[in-house]
């Protein structure tokens, strides 16, 4: 009973395309769905290239518990002298988006110890309530942005969450052990996925690396500070 439970809970939180009424009444279109899911899914994997900095300079985004609510450009998020790291956030209210948030942003203190201060920043799709609000509890040191578009997220592959992963028992397990970690809840949209990119600076432009979000494969924190930290800066920045 307790799996069955933990199973609802992230299918609810996750807010995919099918109902429960769709479970009782149509369980034809629910398999067909599942397969269209899962076909494009596996095909935009098999399918992904390597992040370009141009296919997102000049999507808008607006900022997010800021006085200033002008639209900005997601490149201008870029620090041109420590660069940026960036989390495109599924779902604000998510347990395990949360949990997420807080194990990257836990790798911050040592790069501030070596003189180094990326921009650490979210971008969501929806500001639902306080959810952005509470989010940011778990992020801190971020400044978040609004992409009500979804352009920076298409931008990534426009990639969507497979049911095959949902309904892993690696993802019910992490989902259930970030409930005790975070709080969270079952508001907003959760269906496209996000990710964290890390941007490197003016004298050292690119995506230094991409971590596409998989239900079930949480990015290791350490492999970003491992990315970050390979970027070559001059000695006045380490100094600054």
């Amino acid at each position: 009973a307790e799996y069955m439970g933990m199973v609802f809970l992230v299918a609810r939180s996750l807010r995919t395309s099918f109902t429960l009424n769709h479970l009782k009444h149509k369980p034809l279109r629910i398999r067909r769905d599942f397969s269209t899911n899962l076909t494009r899914n596996m095909s935009v994997e098999q399918k992904i290239e390597p992040l370009q900095v141009e296919a997102f300079a000049n999507i808008n985004l607006v900022p997010l518990l800021q006085s200033d609510t002008t639209p900005v450009k997601f490149g201008d998020l870029i620090d041109p002298k420590y660069g940026s790291i960036i989390m495109m956030v599924r779902r604000p209210g998510c347990w395990l988006c949360r949990d997420e948030a807080k194990d990257l942003a836990s790798i911050f203190p040592r790069l501030h110890e070596q003189g180094k201060r990326p921009a650490l920043i979210g971008v969501v799709l929806e500001n639902v309530n306080n959810e952005v609000m509470d989010f940011a509890k778990f992020f801190p040191g971020s400044k978040i942005y609004l992409d009500s578009d979804r352009a920076s997220f298409k931008a990534m592959g426009d990639r969507h969450l497979s049911l095959l992963r949902l309904l892993t028992w690696k993802t019910i397990s992490q989902g259930w052990s970030a409930t005790r970690k975070v709080t969270g809840n079952l508001k907003g949209e959760g269906k496209y996925l996000g990710g964290i990119m890390v941007f490197g600076p003016q004298h050292d432009p690119g995506v230094k690396y991409t971590h596409f979000e998989e239900m079930g494969a949480p990015v290791d924190p350490e492999l970003v500070y491992d990315a970050y930290t390979a970027i070559s800066f001059p000695k006045d920045n380490e100094s600054a």
